[in-house]
């Protein structure tokens, strides 16, 4: 694969930086070209260079760029780096860098695109891609160095660069399509506005200024953009709602912070476009936002405007009329005279409320809402706002309702509010009835049904499985989602994976343990939901879907790791901070494929279940049964009582989670279900006679490796380190000696299992 670079020669070592700005040459290499150019201590980029300069603006994008940097200055170590799967399957070379120590290992990874990507919000989106997962497997919260964002970052070479190739790895197209990640906004923070300026501003934009048309973009739509954009963040939601009444809010780049990147004139503008639309504008402002002069505000005597000065000297003779002006002006009053009783004391506009108005007025507003919007809640689960219409059908607050609902209570009940004061009201209302629909259905079954009277056979009647593994694993699926329905957060750290054919009714029992609106079922790739794991906060029970594809090597990792986590850190559009959402579901994970799992240490976390198992009569064993189907019907009829005997067993402090001696016994029983590697036997073989064994000792004598040294690579080392970790064997590090140099060496050893000791039966026959 070709990646695009620019390369300059003129620093070597980091020896001369100041000399790195021009002279750039754009190429198109290889990795290993690269990587022999590192070596040499040469500089280069990851993109081409306009006018062979390197800064922000002369990124080609008309090119594109295909290649990520990542710069770990002392966040992991090389090997911890190269035992991630990001790194084995995306990752093609690292390189050390000038301050490399085994101390601190200070790196670079380069992750080729298999797509060009034609923004600089793409390649942000593909860097912190490769980031975030890569941040997932090392447990880290963060990278010291962001840097490689910014494609033009100067990466400078080192002669004793310590590189490492892993040749034909690159980030999969299908993962490069729509990534594009824009920065948070930037806004003016320098506004000369003061705060009721701010306010006239918001009202003329969410009250008076009428909404752009077509053929309005320069001429109207992006003055207004430049006055929001001169005063900044305080105008954002008002700007917002502006846009969505006219024309221009149809498309979505509009509606975006990164059109007000460079605008900016002054916040009088509107004022300007406010009175070209009406010349009575001032008076149509609410009293407490109209112009009041200063004098009156003050206590002094209202002076009209002077004229122009160059017109009064011609008109009435030097600056008599100047002077006569200036002594209308009534002097300061003292302090302890009151202005506002003084008799014959005149005020403009209506007087400010009271603080006991201003409170008056907000707790009947909250009255006024609490009649008219029945039952007014937040569901903690949606995180909506809903209410009850006069018929009893739930209404959700969401999308553009508060934009209309001033107008709305107006029209219907002959009330006003002011939009703001509205938002609160309800808001207020809501935050203090808040209620999880999880905790009121369960508390419904608590309260009106009797446990099942099947609940220590659940297994066997609802999916035809007589084998105790399914009535085991039902039963604490369905106690671990009580417990994190009224302990969010709690651990949960396996699943059960229906298998059957299709028709067999697996989905159908996933959809029919809980109601429909706390049911869903997500076939979103695993990517997207580690970068976005809000969206599996809006149900109870959640469906995975043809599972199975989650255990490709590549995915099984992020696949662990989004089981076993009880608290999602994820930050929405624009928020200043990151926001945890602790876990209130659990999954269900269906399949039509039997041996599904591959991994040798993850494999507790998942416990198969078949639809339809039987006793063998000709054994001891079980055998399976095609022609049960999961009784759905009968399931959704009878829930409400199994979640009954669950609610029962948790308050009992039955478990949910598995024990070391239960994980045990469940490992013997996942064997039936994996997808063993063909190296297994002859590795058994091999092993059936050692108490120790080295790794690369089974590569070269029991798996043909001996003459072929050169074509062992971290790959055939997994495999065979992945069928030990399945056979229970640990790794050990000793020291040995080294019969040709008589000097003791470390060694990375497998040792046997305790509990299971070599055969040594066939000894009684050897004499």
């Amino acid at each position: 694969m070709q990646i695009q670079i620019a390369a300059n020669k003129s620093c070597i070592n980091k020896t001369n930086p100041q000399q790195t700005a021009d002279g750039w040459l754009n190429h198109r290499v290889d990795i290993p070209w690269l990587l022999e150019w590192v070596k040499k201590g040469y500089g280069w980029c990851a993109c081409f260079l306009i006018d062979r300069y390197r800064k922000g603006g002369n990124v080609c994008w008309k090119n594109g760029t295909n290649l990520v940097v990542v710069d770990f200055d002392g966040d992991a170590r090389l090997d911890q780096f190269w035992e991630t799967q990001t790194a084995r399957d995306w990752c093609a070379a690292t390189y050390t860098s000038s301050s490399h120590s085994e101390e601190q290992h200070r790196f670079r990874a380069l992750f080729p695109l298999t797509k060009l990507l034609h923004s600089e919000a793409e390649h942000r989106g593909a860097y912190w891609l490769v980031v975030n997962r890569l941040a997932q497997e090392l447990g880290l919260a963060e990278l010291k160095d962001n840097c490689g964002q910014k494609p033009e970052r100067l990466w400078y070479g080192n002669t004793r660069a310590r590189t490492q190739l892993n040749d034909g790895a690159e980030v999969p197209e299908f993962l490069l399509n729509d990534i594009a990640q824009d920065d948070a906004p930037t806004f003016n923070q320098n506004s000369s506005a003061s705060d009721l300026d701010i306010q006239r501003c918001q009202w003329l934009l969410e009250n008076f200024l009428e909404p752009s048309s077509d053929g309005e973009y320069e001429s109207y739509f992006t003055p207004v953009m430049a006055a929001c954009a001169s005063v900044g963040g305080q105008l954002w939601d008002a700007w917002l709602t502006w846009v969505d009444k006219g024309h221009h809010g149809q498309k979505e780049a509009n509606r975006q912070p990164s059109k007000w990147q460079g605008l900016g004139t002054h916040f009088s503008k509107l004022y300007s476009l406010a009175k070209k639309q009406d010349p009575d504008w001032k008076n149509k402002l609410p009293k407490e936002l109209q112009f009041v002069s200063l004098g009156a505000q003050k206590g002094y005597a209202v002076v009209d405007a002077l004229p122009d000065y160059s017109k009064v000297e011609k008109e009435m003779g030097g600056m008599n009329f100047i002077k006569t002006a200036v002594k209308t002006v009534v002097p300061d009053l003292p302090d302890d005279v009151d202005v506002d009783n003084m008799p014959g004391a005149k005020t403009r506009g209506r007087p400010a409320k009271s603080q006991e108005q201003k409170v008056n007025e907000e707790v009947e507003n909250v009255r006024t809402i609490k009649r008219l919007l029945k039952n007014l809640r937040l569901n903690t689960l949606t995180d909506q706002i809903e209410y009850e219409n006069p018929e009893g059908k739930k209404v959700v607050i969401e999308g553009r309702r508060f934009d209309i609902m001033t107008t709305e209570l107006c029209c219907e009940h002959n009330v006003h509010i002011r939009k703001e004061q509205l938002i609160s009201a309800v808001t207020y209302v809501a935050m203090k009835n808040r209620y999880c629909p999880i905790k009121g259905y369960l508390e419904h079954c608590e309260k009106t049904a009797h446990p099942h009277p099947n609940w220590d056979k659940v297994g066997e009647v609802f999916l035809g499985n007589v084998h105790p593994m399914a009535t085991k694993c039902l039963r604490r699926l369905m106690i671990g989602a009580v417990a994190r329905a009224f302990n969010p957060g709690c651990s949960m750290s396996w699943l059960p994976i229906l298998i059957g054919k299709q028709g067999a009714g697996k989905s159908q029992f996933a959809r029919s343990l809980a109601p429909d609106h706390l049911f869903a079922e997500v076939s979103t790739p695993i990517e997207k939901l580690m970068n976005e794991p809000a969206r599996l906060h809006n149900s109870w029970v959640i469906e995975l879907p043809e599972i199975d594809y989650q255990f490709k090597t590549r995915n099984i990792e992020p696949f662990k790791n989004l089981i076993t986590t009880r608290v999602d850190e994820t930050r929405k559009p624009y928020a200043r901070d990151p926001e945890k959402l602790y876990r209130r579901f659990v999954f269900i994970g269906t399949t039509n494929v039997n041996g599904l799992l591959v991994d040798s240490t993850g494999n507790r976390r998942f416990v198969p279940l078949e639809i339809g198992v039987e006793k063998d009569p000709d054994s001891d064993g079980y055998r399976h049964r095609s022609d049960f189907v999961v009784p759905w019907q009968q399931l959704r009829k009878e829930r409400d009582s199994l979640w009954a005997a669950a609610i029962r067993d948790f308050r009992d402090g039955k478990p949910y989670e598995f024990t070391s001696e239960e994980i045990e016994i469940i490992s013997t029983y996942q064997k039936q279900f994996a997808d063993p590697d063909p190296w297994e036997d002859a590795v058994v073989a091999y092993i059936s006679n050692k108490q120790d064994v080295a790794v690369v000792d089974i590569l070269k004598n029991a798996l043909d490796y001996g003459d072929k040294k050169d074509k062992i690579t971290r790959r055939e080392s997994k495999r065979v380190v992945d069928i030990l970790q399945s056979l229970a064997w640990r790794k050990l590090k000793t020291n040995r000696k080294n019969e040709k140099t008589g000097k003791m060496e470390s060694l990375r050893l497998w040792k046997r299992p305790e509990n299971d000791p070599i055969d040594e039966s066939h000894i009684n026959y050897d004499f």
